[in-house]
């Protein structure tokens, strides 16, 4: 979750493309980190929930600049605007810290 892994995995995505993350944890509250990745690299991003029966949830962050994605109405009706009371500072080979993250 550094910005060279994100520019390595940008620069393999179609202009089009979807990179899907997979958040849930119960001990680590991925969604500030995902907020300042999207934020550095001027994406767009959206929260899904996905339940499957006798399974817990499931919460994912979808990133892209795929504005026909972003506007479909099932996106848009199962999908939850991103947005964290914390701000976090984009990690970095060089630089990561749970800290801030933790829940």
């Amino acid at each position: 979750l550094t910005r060279e892994a994100f520019e390595l995995y940008f620069a393999h995505l179609k202009d089009d493309g979807i990179i899907a993350i997979h958040i849930s944890n119960r001990y680590i509250d991925f969604e500030p980190l995902i907020l300042a990745v999207i934020k550095h690299f001027n994406m767009k991003g959206i929260g899904v929930k996905i339940t499957i029966k006798s399974q817990k949830n499931s919460d994912w962050i979808l990133v892209t600049n795929n504005k026909i994605f972003l506007a479909d109405p099932a996106i848009v009706s199962s999908g939850k605007t991103l947005k964290s009371l914390k701000e976090v500072k984009l990690w970095t080979d060089e630089y990561s810290s749970l800290w801030k993250v933790l829940k």
